[in-house]
């Protein structure tokens, strides 16, 4: 009898416990479960044809932002691969020589100008047919999108091993740009910017340009 008084009396005072003190329960879990501030770090990309945030894509896929492009000293697309995992590129000489883009393994074999390549490259959404023409300088590019594994329903037949996005900045009024220059060994020079502002009342327009020899 004495044992039951006493297990009643503990659940009561329990009881007692949280009715007193709900509010208190209630902010301790508010505390917990609320989200971080992180909308000032979240990535907006277009690999599916619109915008969405990087976390709701079902694809494999990497962004590098404007920022991340410079501070790793991103010039070209050659640069991607010790940045982006699964990506290689490489190059041939000759008069057929051209830039092999590789993702996951999958590069077609040193093949002549004119012939299509398993990675599909875009530049602000217009297809390239040969990579070479997306490798200029990046000063403009607001970001870059590779999207890793076959990609045929979005992007078509020549996107077997994958597809890169090449995403400029957009123009605005304000005046703005950029010059970049650099000298190596060799006598390697490379040299590149952008220049982008209004030309008249809703008019903008960007220029850019890169130029790169050594011998």
């Amino acid at each position: 009898m004495f044992l039951r008084k006493a297990l009643w009396s503990v659940a009561c005072s329990g009881l007692v416990s949280c009715l007193c003190f709900p509010g208190l329960a209630h902010a301790q879990n508010t505390a917990v479960t609320e989200p971080a501030d992180t909308a000032s770090a979240e990535i907006i990309v277009t690999a599916q044809r619109r915008t969405q945030s990087i976390q709701d894509v079902p694809i494999a896929i990497s962004a590098i932002g404007a920022d991340t492009l410079e501070d790793r000293g991103i010039v070209s697309l050659v640069d991607l691969q010790g940045v982006v995992p699964g990506v290689n590129i490489s190059g041939s000489s000759g008069a057929n020589g051209s830039n092999m883009v590789s993702i996951r393994g999958i590069v077609a074999q040193p093949v002549p100008l004119g012939t299509s390549q398993p990675t599909a490259v875009y530049l602000d959404g217009v297809y390239l047919p040969k990579p070479d023409g997306a490798f200029f300088g990046l000063q403009d590019v607001e970001r870059i999108e590779v999207l890793r594994g076959p990609q045929g329903t979005l992007y078509g037949r020549n996107a077997t091993a994958g597809a890169i996005n090449i995403i400029t900045r957009a123009p605005t009024d304000r005046p703005e740009g950029k010059l970049d220059a650099s000298y190596g060994n060799f006598n390697a020079v490379s040299v590149g910017g952008y220049l982008m502002g209004g030309l008249a009342e809703h008019l903008t327009a960007s220029f850019s340009g890169s130029y790169n020899d050594r011998d």
